[in-house]
This record gives structure tokens, C-alpha cells and sequence, in this order.
């Protein structure tokens, strides 16, 4: 089977959307010969790794707009370019289809549900679109976090109730043989669509190699806290802060600690707000930009992992937290809440911003005071993990896929 896989974004040493866009490759290349389309920038790290892992039957073909090549993918206009370079990589692949006859082309990473890329417009060739994210929009309890920008979000909100009325999504759909949806919110943007057939399929999952075992924390009278993620408004930090500042008043008793990991636009605004705070500064470690490879390091000094995103499609960290036998604390929405459902964690119920902050302080107490509860959430997740989240499950998956279509 000859397979063109559409990834923006791909990269083997990088987190987030490269991450995800590399393991699609990986998986698909144990299908059928594969020809990905991505950025230069992603070239020597892919045939790298493709090479120490002796995979085979993989072309890698790069392009970018000129003068691009070294844009980072999480640079400001990111998401412009992004659509420009569909337009001109659709064109590049047709060249690559008229040479090679490819059977199946496949679009992921980057994928929001507002533009599906134009692979689909390949003569002669099947068409997988996603897993499609984008749908959710942030709650209500979100609008303090948002600031002013809360209307940009308002207007955004909008958009993604009129993708029902885009002819342009509404062809690439008609056109795809298989939707995959990220998560329910974004499904549901789409009822009324003529979709031959749909699935659910996280986008990110784990390698099976990198689960761990349960934890257990009884011997000891403190808890560490982690936080990972881009420092933005949508990541809502502030919730996480807070939360830790609650236990502080509530359990003076037990020491707590609070890594945050990550760098981004608020990163020097929450700074500023916690040297504010005397008892906050003295248990938050603010770590900055933190390499892909060391992220590990970070999660075998933790103890439990706070999701305070408003906005997500599921969350990267949530699953490698878990395979680490490390419980979760999420609001109870979008892809965190339908990870967490089977277990791993606790969910906070949306509420006021002050009821879901409680909610985390709440969950953090239940652990600190309840060591059978946090082994319990502890085993949960690496037995989740095992059974739903891993690439080799997803693979399986992506086989029947290619098979049957």
C-alpha cells in the first residue's frame, strides 16, 4: 500500500504537534510504503531517527514557502502559514501522485476543523482526514482568565459555529472515506454533515515501552506538584497557583511543592504575581523552557499533575503524566475529561472560577491525606494508559483503517 501522509508538523525531538505528526509516520510506515509531506526544518531529525531505528519504505519530502523554512511551530502567524503552505503542498503532492499512484492520503497534525488542507482534492486516491480537533471553545468560568481577549474567544466561538456553513469543509468531508474526531465537542460541530463514516481516535497516545508502574507516596508527609504546558491564557495557570495557595491556608501541616514547566507570552506576569505572594513564592519553582528529553526527568520528581487548560483538544502531558503512574487533576471537559473518565484522576466539575480552583485544592488534600486513594488513581492510570492510550493500540487501529477503506 502506497501511503502519502500530510504532516505539518513532524518531528522525533520535539514535543506537542511534532510529536504526534512523527509517531502518525512511525505507525503508518508498518503499514505500507510512506511518503510524508512536512517542513524542512523536521528533514534531518526524521531520517535520523528513521535510520537508528532501522525503519524502512519511508520518503520524507519536504517543502516550505520561501524564506519560511526556519519558522518555529509555535511562532506567532504559525497558524497562516500553516494555510498557505497547504496550498502549495497539495500541489507538490500531486507531482508525488502522478509519479507514485498513491492509494490512501492521509491529512494530520495541525488539524483544525476549519481546514481540512486540500489532499483531498487528489484524483484517484482515498482520503482520511484527523483526527479533527478545534471544536472546543472555552467555558464560561473562563472569561477572568481571558481578560480582554475574552472577546477575540467570543468572535472565535462564532467561526466554529459557522464551519457548518463552509463549503470548503463541507467538500473535504463529502470527499474523506474516514473522519476521525479528536474529541466530542468537535464531532458534534459536524452533525448534519454528509460523512460517509466517522470515528473517535485521540490524536496523541504513548509508547508502550514508556508506561511505568503504579506510585506510592505513604511514607511521606509532603506532596510535589507538577505543571506543564505553554504559558498562555487557554492554559490558565493562574487556576493552578491558586489552587496550591488555597492548601497552603488549608493544610499548613503538609509541605506541598509546585514545579511549573513551561515558558510562553504570561510566563513573566505570573512570575511577577508569585513573587507577590510570600508563601507561594516559597514552594513554586518556575523552570522555564524545558527540552522534550528532560521532560521525563520532571515527572519522576512528581507526585501528581495539575490540567488546568480551558481550552484543549486533549493534552499531551495528561498522557505521559499517566504512563507514569502519575494521577491528574482536570476540569471535567473537552479531551482531558474523556481521558480521564475511565480513571487516573479526578475531574473537577465545571463551576465559577472559585468553585474549580477549590476543586483542585479538594483534590490535592484528597491525595496528601489519602495514600490508598493515590495509589489507587496512581494504578489506574498506567492500567488506562495500557489498555487506550498506547501508539501500538493505535496502529492496529490505523491498519483495519487502511484496509478497510
Amino acid at each position: 500500500m502506497k501511503i502519502l501522509l500530510s504532516a505539518f508538523a513532524c518531528d522525533p525531538k520535539m514535543g506537542s504537534e511534532p510529536y504526534v505528526g512523527w509517531n502518525w509516520l512511525k505507525i503508518s510506515s508498518n503499514i505500507g510504503r510512506v511518503w510524508v509531506v512536512t517542513r524542512w526544518q523536521h528533514k534531518s531529525n526524521i531520517e535520523e531517527r528513521l535510520l537508528s531505528e532501522g525503519i524502512k519504505g519511508v520518503q520524507v519530502c519536504c517543502f516550505d514557502v520561501f524564506g519560511f523554512s526556519g519558522l518555529d511551530h509555535r511562532a506567532p502567524g504559525i497558524k497562516v502559514y500553516y494555510v498557505a503552505w497547504q496550498f502549495f503542498a497539495f500541489l507538490y503532492a500531486l507531482t508525488l501522485h502522478v509519479r507514485n499512484g498513491f492509494c490512501v492520503a492521509h491529512h494530520v497534525t495541525y488539524n483544525a476543523m476549519d481546514f481540512p488542507g486540500l489532499m483531498w482534492l487528489l484524483p484517484r486516491c482515498k482520503f482520511i482526514w484527523g483526527p479533527v480537533g478545534g471544536g472546543q471553545t472555552p467555558p464560561a468560568m473562563a472569561k477572568g482568565i481571558y481578560g480582554k481577549s475574552w472577546r477575540k474567544e467570543i468572535v472565535r466561538a462564532w467561526m466554529k459555529e459557522g464551519v457548518r456553513f463552509n463549503p470548503f469543509v463541507r467538500l473535504a468531508v463529502k470527499r474523506s472515506s474516514l473522519v476521525m474526531f479528536a474529541n466530542d465537542e468537535t464531532r458534534r460541530r459536524f452533525d448534519g454533515f454528509s460523512i460517509r463514516s466517522a470515528v473517535n481516535v485521540l490524536e496523541t497516545a504513548v509508547q508502550d515501552a514508556s508506561i511505568g508502574q503504579g506510585r506510592d507516596i505513604s511514607a511521606r508527609n509532603n506532596i510535589n506538584v507538577v505543571w506543564v504546558g505553554r504559558v498562555e491564557a487557554r492554559k490558565a495557570l493562574g487556576v493552578a497557583l491558586d489552587a496550591v495557595e488555597e492548601f497552603l491556608k488549608v493544610r499548613p501541616d503538609i509541605s506541598i511543592s509546585l514545579m511549573v514547566a513551561g515558558d510562553g507570552p504570561d510566563l513573566d506576569f505570573w512570575r511577577g504575581s508569585v513573587k507577590a505572594r510570600p508563601d507561594l513564592q516559597a514552594v513554586v519553582r518556575f523552570l522555564g523552557s524545558v527540552d522534550y528529553s528532560e521532560v521525563s526527568s520532571i515527572y519522576k520528581k512528581s507526585d501528581v499533575m495539575l490540567f488546568t487548560s480551558v481550552q484543549d483538544t486533549s493534552g499531551n502531558v495528561v498522557l505521559e503524566s499517566m504512563s507514569k503512574g502519575i494521577p491528574v487533576v482536570a476540569i471535567d471537559h473537552q479531551g482531558a475529561g474523556e481521558i480521564l473518565r475511565a480513571g487516573g484522576g479526578v475531574l473537577v466539575p465545571l463551576g465559577s472560577y472559585l468553585e474549580v480552583v477549590k476543586g483542585f485544592c479538594d483534590a490535592l488534600i484528597g491525595y496528601a491525606e489519602d495514600a490508598d486513594l493515590y495509589r489507587r488513581h496512581s494504578l489506574e492510570a498506567v492500567g488506562v494508559m495500557r489498555t487506550s492510550f498506547t501508539w501500538e493500540a493505535k496502529e492496529a487501529f490505523l491498519k483495519r483503517v487502511y484496509d478497510e477503506i
